[in-house]
């Protein structure tokens, strides 16, 4: 570990503090990956949910057409994708269930004897 620190003494005083700097390298396919997060967000704008493994057979589909031949599209991958371009898997809602219609008369009446109970009076 040492041994790789003194390789990167350069590096690491030049590097800012209080950065991530230096964890990993870059990614390999960067058109690639801009096409993908172009794609997951018009699919997001058009009200569709994007699962990883859409986002896997999105990619692979498009390495397939750019002739990148050792681009494997793992999971991991995919989750490392989403974190660098700040994407995160979450699934849109559109309807809520319906409060009923005499819900403000049922909280009045639930919270109605608290102030009398002697518990909460202290």
């Amino acid at each position: 570990m040492i041994r790789v620190w003194r390789q990167q003494e350069e590096q690491l005083m030049r590097a800012q503090k209080g950065k991530h700097n230096l964890r990993c390298p870059a990614p390999h396919w960067l058109e690639l990956e801009d096409d993908i997060k172009t794609w997951v967000l018009d699919e997001r704008n058009s009200g569709r949910s994007v699962s990883a493994k859409m986002i896997i057979h999105g990619a692979m589909r498009v390495a397939e057409q750019r002739g990148i031949q050792n681009f494997a599209g793992t999971e991991g991958w995919c989750y490392r994708f989403m974190k660098r371009k700040g994407l995160s898997m979450r699934t849109k809602t559109s309807i809520a269930q319906k409060m009923p219609a005499d819900y403000e008369e049922k909280i009045l009446e639930d919270f109605s004897g608290v102030e009398d109970d002697e518990e909460f009076s202290g």
